[in-house]
């Protein structure tokens, strides 16, 4: 029994004004705060070195992909 497993990895959104002050956002599309805009860049860049199958982001507007995801670009189904 040598199978071998997938990986799957998780990242949540990254901070917002209300995720700072503590409020439920929901299904409220909010920007990054700064920091989050950082967090997310750093994200992508420990993400680039990894071999992907597929990116499946949960958006919240019928917008394009957030800036946050640019790099992610090539998963993104």
């Amino acid at each position: 029994m040598n199978e071998v497993l997938p990986v799957i990895y998780l990242a949540r959104h990254g901070e917002t004004a209300w995720s700072l002050s503590g409020q439920h956002t929901g299904l409220t599309d909010l920007p990054l705060t700064e920091r989050g805009e950082r967090s997310a860049h750093r994200l992508g860049e420990r993400l680039k070195e990894l071999t992907l199958a597929k990116v499946l982001p949960d958006y919240c507007s019928g917008h394009d992909a957030p800036a946050s995801w640019q790099g992610l670009r090539p998963w993104l189904g």
